[in-house]
């Protein structure tokens, strides 16, 4: 149990980061730059993948 909550605690980041993009993109695309919106995503999307590895790297070092 201890362990599926350390990897939900890894893995909730980057879902609300895809659920903020889904909701603030359109006005995001409304208010900036092209430039800016495509900072923004690469931003998140770095942040997304470093939570997506911390919970890949936390359910293989917990099957072993």
């Amino acid at each position: 149990m201890k362990n599926r909550i350390k990897h939900t605690i890894y893995l909730t980041p980057a879902v609300f980061l895809l659920l903020i993009w889904i909701v603030v993109a359109p006005s995001l695309i409304a208010q900036h730059s092209p430039v800016v919106v495509v900072g923004f995503a690469a931003v998140s999307a770095l942040v997304a993948t470093w939570c997506i590895t911390l919970f890949a790297h936390a359910i293989q070092r917990d099957k072993q």
